[in-house]
């Protein structure tokens, strides 16, 4: 979603004498960047940041370093200052990025870190202590959700929940996040088009299996964790579209 929102987002014309970024008022765009540069101005640099989000990989490492909250404010603030592919970035011109941190911090960070610590003081209260016994915890599996007494519902039951039918979405998860590794920031408008639609077939693909699920097990579908997760990626996927 970073490399969506942010691809190629981050370059800026920059001073290397005052070390300060040219006002929007003075460069607007790379264009007029470049054309300071071919009059003369050696001290100007059109040049993007360390760490930005222009493919996967620097989205991820992007990430890691927001959410270890080393240098985030950084990123944080290029992300909400930048506008447009080769635009100038405008002090907060993009107010609602905000949100997307916060998002990422509360879910990526404090939810995850405080599992962990939860995990660490459960683990530390099940030790067996020097006196007391406990008894044997025994899980009880989850019942399989019934198979629906409608045919064609039945049908459809009996396809969500063959093995195959997960093996084939899980190939189709490894293909999609390849093409999307394949995303560069100086890409031609052709590939462009053409990932654009690979992209568009594989939502439809994963929205259309979503549908069955929901169809074939009515309110179990919403029993099992990874079926809503699954359910939120499929929503955002639509709306990044």
């Amino acid at each position: 979603m970073g490399v969506n929102l942010f691809a190629g987002k981050f370059y800026h014309c920059f001073n290397e004498t005052s070390e300060e970024r040219f006002l929007p008022e003075d460069v607007n765009n790379k264009t007029q960047c470049l054309d300071l540069i071919e009059k003369g101005s050696s001290e100007v640099r059109w040049k993007n940041t360390k760490i930005n989000f222009d493919n996967v990989g620097m989205g991820y490492l992007s990430l890691l370093q927001v959410a270890t909250f080393k240098g985030w404010l950084d990123i944080m603030y290029a992300a909400v200052d930048s506008r447009e592919v080769e635009s100038q970035p405008v002090y907060e011109d993009n107010l609602f990025v905000y949100l997307y941190f916060v998002c990422f911090i509360i879910f990526g960070s404090f939810i995850p870190f405080c599992l962990f610590i939860t995990s660490l003081i459960n683990f530390n209260q099940r030790k067996p202590k020097p006196v007391e016994i406990e008894p044997p915890i025994k899980w009880m599996p989850r019942e399989p959700p019934p198979r629906p007494t409608n045919k064609f519902q039945g049908l459809v039951f009996d396809l969500v929940t063959h093995p195959f039918f997960d093996i084939f979405i899980m190939v189709l998860i490894c293909l999609f996040t390849l093409m999307m590794m394949v995303e560069t920031d100086d890409q031609s408008p052709e590939m462009e088009e053409i990932l654009y639609w690979v992209n568009f077939v594989f939502i439809m693909i994963f929205s259309t299996e979503c549908c069955l699920k929901i169809f074939a097990l009515r309110k179990h579908y919403c029993y099992d964790g990874w079926n809503i997760f699954d359910l939120v990626v499929i929503i955002f996927s639509i709306v990044g579209l």
